[in-house]
């Protein structure tokens, strides 16, 4: 049976003299037992046949000359019956068994042309091995070729390598002249190492990027001496917008935090306010204000007008963290892009058509706020958006800020249609102001809140996180969302709507809704 390998390798003996080359077959024989016979053919084509000495090597030791220089070739097969090789008979085959092949090349332009070795070992009765040891793909000129350039590659490897990130530059090797020498520049960009930090390769030199942090920056995008731009606001864990001179932008005392993808300016209430930097059609209201850290007194006074029991007690809470909320309630532009990306489901009524309003859409109410949706469609947009539900203290927190607002633009005046104020039921003659609905979205700036978003009241009623609480006994102090106990619970909604009284206006106003419920006088506002 067949070996299960036969390798051939070529390779440089150290130290050997410069007129002797050597080529080296390995052949294993994995079973074992008793040598029976061993027959080896050997041809060769050379100009000169006493340049060769090629020797067998057994696996327990023992060589034997097949060749040596200055003999001619054998032209008969070599067997074990053969004086030469008479000592291999008996023995255990198993093993590495090598063949070596010598040239000396001490006669100038002596080149082995061909050089074929086949050997057959028997055992038990078996063919163990039969395999060519070396043919014309090994002739011993190759061998000495791909030496060479063995000899080349380890040359450039241990005497010229690559310096890798500590250069910019390649090294240039000549391994068959043993020359190394500086090469071409890298790349401007390629990655370097100056001092132990990482670098940038410029006219194959590494330079060191500036740092925001070392420059005091935490906005805005400068060059960093390295023939690149640095991001600072990305570079910084407590990033900010930036102002015109490229310092933090403040409004109001207050440091304006970065928002990606969106333009910082302050508002008429002194707020930070953010629009997008590149706006698609669709977010033509798509604007956040920043609600900063805070401390507010929840709910209504006692001797408020109009107030109910479902607003006491009041009560302090602490906005340890600050977040964004939407300026305007989201439009119907904004919610058929969520419903292209396939992020929404298509909003309907499932409730109040709103005496006959029904529902808003881009085709058929343009810049109007949506109306229509659940509580969980609600969700969606604003996760959709990068946000979530504000919590019912956050959304009157952005109402009415640290000091207690009756309605979102202050105590007076009352709720009136002239003016711009809000969009509710003036008299039963005036749903929506008139208009039997909503409104587009903006154009009442004098309405708006302390934070300076618009329609909070009326327009809308806008879902909350909060489940259903009828007092604010034993609520959150921290301005989470209160959702203890919400299974099958109505959501609390805030901010009255175009169909409402004076009174649902009121920025401690509170109501509640089924979550499945899609009524025409409902809609969202996001906060993130």
């Amino acid at each position: 049976m067949l070996s299960n390998r036969l390798r051939i390798k070529a390779a440089l003996a150290a130290p050997v003299p410069l007129t002797a080359r050597r080529a080296e077959a390995t052949l294993q024989i994995s079973e074992g037992g008793a040598l029976e016979a061993l027959e080896i053919h050997l041809k060769a084509t050379h100009p000169q046949p006493s340049a060769l000495k090629i020797t067998l090597k057994a696996p327990w030791g023992e060589a034997a000359a097949l060749h040596d220089h200055g003999a001619a070739l054998p032209s008969a097969p070599l067997r074990a019956s053969d004086t030469l090789l008479s000592g291999f008979k008996g023995k255990d085959p198993a093993g590495e068994w090598r063949i070596i092949a010598e040239e000396d090349t001490a006669s100038e332009g002596a080149r082995v042309e061909a050089l074929n070795l086949m050997m057959t070992v028997l055992s038990n009765n078996k063919v163990l091995l039969r395999g060519d040891l070396l043919s014309k793909q090994g002739r011993l000129t190759e061998a000495m070729s791909t030496i060479k350039a063995l000899e080349a590659k380890l040359y450039c490897l241990e005497a010229c390598p690559d310096l890798g990130l500590s250069s910019c530059h390649a090294r240039d090797c000549d391994g068959a002249a043993r020359t190394c020498q500086e090469g071409a520049a890298r790349p401007d960009g390629a990655a370097c190492l100056l001092g132990g930090e990482l670098g940038r390769c410029v006219g194959g030199a590494c330079c060191q990027p500036k740092r925001c942090a070392a420059l005091g920056r935490r906005c805005g995008v400068i060059e960093d001496g390295c023939g690149g731009w640095l991001d600072c606001a990305a570079e910084t864990t407590r990033p900010c917008a930036c102002a015109e001179d490229d310092t933090c932008l403040r409004c109001g005392g207050v440091e304006c935090p970065a928002l990606p993808g969106f333009v910082a300016a302050c508002n008429a209430q002194a707020r930070c306010e953010y629009a997008p930097a590149q706006p698609q059609p669709w977010q033509a209201s798509l604007v956040w204000i920043w609600a900063p850290p805070g401390l507010f007194a929840m709910g209504a006074p006692r001797k408020e007008k109009k107030a109910d029991r479902r607003e006491t007690p009041l009560h302090d809470v602490l906005i340890s963290e600050g977040y964004f909320i939407n300026k305007h309630e989201v439009s119907v532009e904004v919610y058929a892009a969520c419903v292209a990306e396939g992020a929404c489901a298509p909003a309907e009524i499932k409730g109040d058509d709103g005496e006959g309003w029904g529902l808003n859409t881009a085709a058929v109410r343009p810049g109007h706020p949506q109306n229509g949706l659940s509580w969980s469609a609600a969700a969606q947009v604003c996760g959709w958006l990068g946000g979530r539900l504000p919590s019912e203290a956050e959304w009157a927190y952005a109402a009415k800020g640290s000091a207690h607002r009756r309605f979102p633009w202050g105590d007076t005046p009352e709720p009136q249609c002239e003016g711009g104020l809000a969009i509710f039921k003036e008299d039963k003659a005036k749903q929506g102001c008139g208009g039997g609905g909503t409104w587009p979205i903006g154009g009442r700036a004098r309405g708006a809140s302390a934070m300076g978003a618009e329609d909070m009241a009326g327009g809308l009623w806008e879902w909350t996180q909060d489940c259903r609480h009828d007092r604010y006994l034993q609520a959150p102090r921290d301005g989470s969302a209160w959702e203890a106990d919400c299974r099958g619970r109505a959501r609390m909604i805030r901010g009255g709507a175009f169909n409402r009284g004076a009174a649902e206006l009121r920025s401690a106003h509170r109501a509640s809704r089924a979550p499945d419920r899609a009524d025409a006088d409902i809609g969202v506002r996001c906060a993130r």
